[in-house]
């Protein structure tokens, strides 16, 4: 192994196991918050050992105080043994990232391992102190700096968990310890065991102890859960402008299409249109006059696609927001809609008079396009159901239909842009794509359930009008 490798085994750090092409072929992955953790945690317990042993030889050799060196010496040892345990554990975990949304997050087997090795450091810090003066040795205030590290690392269940230890720990020391007299003077502090009682220092300095732990346990956990809840936001933010970038663009690449593709189709529709002309008058093979009228018609469904690709990008960008019933909404993406018969609606008595800010014509056709998939999906004589409800707090519209159903594998990547089952002409694949878009620019969800043979759900869920 080089010497790097074991660097990096010694300081917790991941040791990949692949040979150096596939580590130059890899595509860079970030590692989970629990693995930064348990690496950060790995160094700062070395550079506590090695401060140990310096502060033990210092005191010992230095200022000449009679320590018994052969038990803390122990303790260290400990420390280091357990976390070198810790450093091979943390460098043999597996990479956790959640691909779909980049949220990181941690295994089953993380937040426990943490949390007993800083239970384990509060009770090795404890013994140190016993056998150098217990609470008249100044380096008791090293119970704050692991309570700062649970708070910071761990739960709040484990941090608060730490912060009781601390306290055990701390009372503990109060009724044994080794008592070094050189430390009496400096704290004014007797022990327990000489004067037989608890003094009001002693009181004291249990209930400073205790008051600190509280304050530093709980307003680092709430500067913690402030920080995360911070970088969620600017994470949902930045997702938010990227969704918005990408519509922009593709507003502006099926604009451009259109205008750019737009004489050149008219030409060819303008000289099919001459030989079709031509040869009306004379006798032609029939699979020559099946051809023309094939180009015309398929110059007619290209100029629809275009047409379709501005119409549906440029309104899912640029509209105006209005006040809308449930019903308003509902009857205006049944405007146009063909097969309307085969289309159940149900509005919930709760969700009448229910108002949403939306834009109403991009946001209608979003969901026009997901009734006219329902109907594509189905047989002739079976009902798509519309139905709009209140669901916390928010507008529910659900479209069912009880057609072919998706697999796993073609429900996983509906959504995406240009993906479409349908038959090449008949779909563009960007409504699904940009019906997500405009209900989560709104604050709002689309998700769809679908099994095979059985039948798709789409869900949208709208935040209604404020007042």
């Amino acid at each position: 192994m080089p010497f790097r490798k074991y660097v990096n085994l010694f300081l917790g750090r991941r040791i990949e196991r692949t040979d150096p092409l596939s580590a130059l072929l890899a595509a860079p992955t970030d590692l989970p918050a629990a693995t930064h953790g348990a690496s950060w945690l790995v160094q700062l317990r070395w550079a506590a050992a090695i401060g140990q042993l310096i502060t033990i030889a210092f005191v010992r050799l230095a200022l000449g105080v009679p320590l018994p060196v052969g038990p803390l010496l122990t303790v260290v040892g400990i420390t280091a043994l357990s976390n070198l345990a810790l450093a091979i554990w943390s460098s043999s975990r597996p990479e956790v990232d959640e691909r779909r949304d980049r949220v990181k997050t941690i295994d089953a087997t993380t937040v426990p391992v943490l949390g007993l090795v800083l239970l384990l450091d509060l009770l090795l810090l404890t013994v140190l102190l016993s056998f150098s003066g217990g609470p008249t040795n100044p380096f008791y205030i090293f119970y704050f700096v692991n309570l700062c590290l649970s708070a910071v690392v761990l739960p709040r269940g484990w941090a608060w968990a730490g912060c009781f230890a601390a306290i055990v720990c701390f009372v503990v020391l109060f009724f044994s310890y080794r008592p070094l007299p050189e430390m009496w003077t400096a704290a004014h502090l007797e022990p327990i065991q000489a004067g037989d009682s608890v003094t009001r220092a002693h009181a004291g300095l249990l209930i400073a102890f205790m008051a600190c732990a509280v304050v530093v346990v709980y307003f680092t956990s709430l500067l913690r859960d402030q920080l995360q809840k911070s970088e969620h936001q600017i994470r949902a933010f930045h997702a938010d402008r990227a969704r918005t970038q990408k519509l922009e663009a593709l507003g502006t690449l099926a604009a451009g299409a259109a205008h750019e593709l737009a004489n050149p189709l008219g030409t060819i529709a303008v000289v099919a249109r001459e030989v079709e002309r031509r040869v009306g008058g004379t006798p032609v093979e029939p699979k020559v006059a099946n051809d023309i009228s094939l180009i015309r018609s398929e110059l007619e469904t290209c100029r629809n696609i275009l047409k379709r690709m501005s119409a549906d990008a440029g309104q899912a960008i640029g509209e105006e927001l209005i006040e809308v019933t449930a019903g308003e909404l509902i009857g205006e993406s049944l405007e146009g809609l063909r097969e309307t018969e085969r289309v159940a609606v149900t509005i919930d008595p709760a969700a009448e008079d229910t108002l949403v800010v939306v834009p109403l014509v991009g946001l209608a056709q979003a969901i026009r396009g997901i009734i006219q998939n329902a109907l594509a999906a189905s047989a002739n004589v079976q009902q798509v159901r519309v139905k709009a409800d209140r669901s916390d707090g928010r507008l529910r519209l659900l479209v069912r239909d009880e057609g072919v159903g998706m697999p796993p594998a073609v429900l996983a990547r509906v959504g995406d842009p240009f993906f479409t089952t349908k038959d090449p002409g008949r779909g563009t694949g960007l409504g699904v794509f940009l019906a997500r878009a405009v209900v989560e620019r709104l604050g709002g969800k689309l998700t769809i359930d679908s099994i095979s043979g059985r039948g798709t759900t789409v869900t949208i869920l709208l935040p209604v009008a404020p007042g």
